[in-house]
């Protein structure tokens, strides 16, 4: 199902949006009924058209022939002009289930190196460094996936249509076909295979002090997994360090240097959302048995390290070399967005020193920008208490989207003056064309044989931005859909859920436990009329004065889901509430059930009466709730900064915007 979904993406330059036509609560019937191999029913789903394609891609039947002429493995004649690095202790860390490994890494203590300036290596010395002076030797070897695809080829033309590979929860989509992704490309253990490598220097204090690039051909050690690397290194259990005690000594050194690489990162800024992410688990049925956050810890953070350094490496080289970039680029927040968040922010309970260093002593909604170092204090001030999670989010949606340009122009999140991506060549195509970029500017005969334009590039970038988008939301959406088929049978449990935001019509919680949001609707709340207060985000009872704001805490009944609507409806479970906070509806409770017609006659004649004068309100409620049936389509903007991009590498996206329920939409790996 997920495959046809995939085909209909591509085809004729349109993108889909599943919809509709469940059946029973079974995996097939979330997705959208489909036919057979070979055609899309119809009513699968709905077409928005986008920007044609760049490329007039070749039938997938070309690319799979092209790929079944390749060898399972390189031949020797494939290894000339490579250096030979079988022999040094390259392992790859994934996750439990990949099979695309397309990055290994090497680290070791090193005295006095040179770098070798020689004929089909590139090399590059940050200013004010010195190579001698380096302590540490950081080798990333990423799959040299160009030297089978050439540019302008079947697999290469496919590969730019699809833009990137589409991770679900129970399959994956591939961008290169099996053979190459889990194969010929992949750098499994024991077996010999073609990469590309950023060779980098680093100091005992983790500053880059050197880096060269070249090709060669490795023999991966050892295939770990981020599980295996959290028991061996930081729990120190003797079993697993037994299990890989022939690449322990390594991995001991990798630890220390990006330990080392982190605090540098961090110094200058670089931003840290580590925020959960939902994990389905499947069981050998096929059913979905649980979902849970999934557990991330100094696994992911030593690979992370290393990839963030690769790619900064591979930017850097080639910005110097003059050569046309497909950066990787990650925009300071808007000045709307930056508003919102300090609005926000001005609410929370920050710290009087904090507060002062954010304002300066100013009562001000919008102190100017914010440096990712004062973002950092902000998270780091909080990360101890309640407030933590939710203030994470908030400034994550203040953030901008990451995208790809030839324009050099930073990665904010990253706090990065040259970032592009390499690492990735197996499930990106943007890692492909630096690829080639770089073959070209160490001058290797299988590099691009003419440089593209900068032009060329740009119309590339747009066409693999709007490839990721889609990836992200068909596999958000195809997440939302799983998790509501595990809800179906859980309507009217409660659980713990914090108010994540709010709007006129309602407020969304997550529910941390499921990793879901689901929305509490003002026709709900019957005990009151609320009002929308968006400079505090917040609802606020106009009679009782109760408030319902972003971050609090509460239980909260699962009232119903829809799998059609892709909604999640819940209720608040009143007898949760704090001692005191419930409030015996009055004889106005009901008055919230007022037309806005009857409200506006009501006040203009109590006005008149009076002959009173309207009072200046400085923080009033801007727009005023009113009591909405489920069919209801709220126009109100949320009370929210915006959903966005996140700032990478930590390379996840933000969580989606979302609006009102409503029949339609909902709202990676390294």
């Amino acid at each position: 199902v997920e495959v046809e979904i995939l085909r209909a993406q591509l085809r004729d330059g349109r993108l889909p949006a599943v919809r509709d036509a469940p059946r029973a609560a079974d995996t097939e019937a979330a997705l959208g009924e489909v036919q057979p191999v070979g055609g899309v029913a119809p009513h699968a789903v709905a077409l928005r058209p986008v920007d044609p394609p760049v490329v007039d891609a070749p039938g997938e039947n070309e690319a799979l022939d092209q790929a079944a002429n390749l060898p399972p493995d390189p031949t020797e004649a494939d290894w000339q002009g490579r250096v030979d690095l079988r022999e040094l202790p390259f392992v790859t860390i994934d996750g439990k289930t990949a099979r695309d490994f397309d990055d290994a890494i090497y680290v070791t203590k090193v005295h006095a190196p040179e770098l070798k300036q020689q004929k089909g290596r590139g090399a590059y010395v940050p200013k004010g460094a010195h190579p001698r002076e380096a302590d540490y030797r950081l080798m990333v070897a990423i799959a040299d996936v160009s030297h089978y695809v050439p540019q302008g080829s079947p697999l290469d033309l496919t590969a730019q249509l699809r833009g990137n590979s589409y991770y679900f929860p129970m399959s994956v989509e591939p961008m290169f076909p099996e053979s190459l992704s889990n194969g010929l490309c992949s750098l499994r253990p024991d077996v010999p295979r073609l990469v590309m490598v950023a060779d980098m220097l680093y100091t005992a204090e983790g500053h880059l002090a050197g880096a060269e690039f070249y090709p060669a051909v490795i023999k991966s050690q050892a295939r770990l997994t981020y599980g295996q690397i959290k028991r061996a290194l930081i729990e120190e259990q003797p079993e697993e360090r037994a299990a890989v005690a022939a690449v322990l000594p390594m991995l001991e050194e990798a630890r220390h240097l990006a330990q080392k690489m982190a605090l540098v990162r961090t110094a200058r800024g670089s931003l840290d959302f580590d925020l959960p992410e939902a994990e389905i688990l499947i069981n050998d049925q096929g059913e979905i048995s649980s979902i849970a956050p999934r557990e991330r810890h100094f696994g992911h953070k030593l690979i992370e390290e290393c990839m963030i350094a690769a790619n900064e490496a591979v930017a850097s080289f080639l910005t110097k070399e003059n050569r046309p970039v497909l950066y990787r680029i990650h925009p300071q927040p808007s000045p709307e967005k930056m508003t919102a968040l300090m609005n926000f922010l001005q609410q929370a309970n920050l710290g009087d020193d904090l507060v002062a260093e954010l304002f300066q002593g100013k009562k001000t909604k919008t102190p100017g920008p914010l440096s990712t170092r004062t973002l950092q204090r902000i998270m780091e001030a909080v990360a101890a208490s309640p407030q933590a999670y939710t203030i994470n989010r908030v400034i994550l949606r203040s953030m901008m989207q990451a995208k790809y340009t030839t324009e050099h122009e930073g990665h904010f999140g990253l706090a990065s003056a040259c970032y592009c991506h390499f690492t990735s060549p197996i499930r990106r195509y943007a890692d492909l064309v630096v690829h080639r970029v770089l073959k070209s500017a160490i001058g290797l005969p299988d590099g691009m044989t003419t440089i593209p334009s900068a032009a060329n590039l740009e119309a590339v970038a747009n066409q693999i931005n709007i490839t990721e988008r889609t990836a992200v939301e068909a596999e958000r959406e195809v997440q939302k859909r799983l998790t509501i088929l595990y809800l179906q049978d859980k309507v009217g449990e409660t659980y713990d859920g914090i108010i994540s935001g709010v709007t006129d019509f309602g407020m969304f919680v997550e529910l941390p436990a499921l990793m879901v949001e689901g929305l509490v609707r003002l026709a709900t709340l019957e005990d009151d009329y609320y009002e929308l207060w968006p400079e505090r985000q917040e609802l606020r009872g106009k009679r009782t004065g109760r408030a319902f704001a972003v971050g609090q805490t509460m239980r909260v009944l699962l009232h119903d889901v829809h799998l059609d609507r892709l909604e999640v409806n819940l209720q608040i479970d009143m007898d949760s509430l704090p001692a005191g906070a419930k409030k015996t509806p009055g004889r106005d409770a009901g008055r919230h059930l007022q037309t806005r017609r009857e409200r506006t006659s009501a006040s203009r004649d109590g006005k008149k009466k009076r002959g009173a004068k309207k009072p200046a309100q400085s923080d009033a409620p801007r727009a005023r709730g009113k009591k909405r049936t489920d069919t209801d389509t709220p126009a109100q903007k949320t009370a929210r900064p915006a959903a966005s991009g996140a700032p990478d590498r930590n390379n996840t996206q933000a969580p989606a915007k979302r609006s009102a329920p409503k029949t339609g939409r909902s709202s990676r790996k390294k």
